[in-house]
């Protein structure tokens, strides 16, 4: 995964918490740097949203969460056989998801096609799409 992968409250998995993975959200990317911290000296810096507070990660850390039927659920998609649809009601349109191949699903958003592996990429289809409350309030 890169840095220019990511945005601002983007779901992804943060290994420093190493035995256990947690599901964060990005609340900061920063570019490289110097710093006082050698850690992070001359490195992307990602501050994740945890629980109560901010840590401050590398992109080495970061992982992206897979897309998952239990994950569409939870936020509101709605089957039609193997694939996935969501009503944008406010929008006026419709948002599918078809499965394909195990983890890749493809995309279609306003006449564009796209495969998707990961929550973050749904997240990002989401927002170009006008759908940003769905997008920055994504369950896991």
């Amino acid at each position: 995964m890169e840095i220019t992968d990511l945005q601002i409250n983007d779901l992804v998995y943060d290994k420093s918490f190493t035995p256990s993975i947690f599901p964060c959200r990005i609340y900061s990317i920063e570019g490289r740097y110097p710093r006082r911290n050698k850690d992070f000296n001359d490195k992307p810096l990602i501050d994740v949203w945890v629980g109560d507070g901010f840590l401050s990660s590398h992109i080495e850390n970061i992982e992206p969460i897979p897309i998952t039927i239990e994950i569409l659920t939870k936020n509101g998609f709605l089957p039609f056989g193997e694939d996935y649809y969501y009503e944008a009601k406010e929008r006026n349109s419709t948002f599918k998801l078809y499965r394909q191949y195990g983890s890749r699903w493809y995309i279609t958003v306003c006449g564009v096609c796209q495969y998707i592996y990961y929550v973050h990429e749904l997240q990002h289809a989401l927002r170009l799409c006008g759908l940003n409350e769905l997008a920055n309030d994504f369950k896991i």
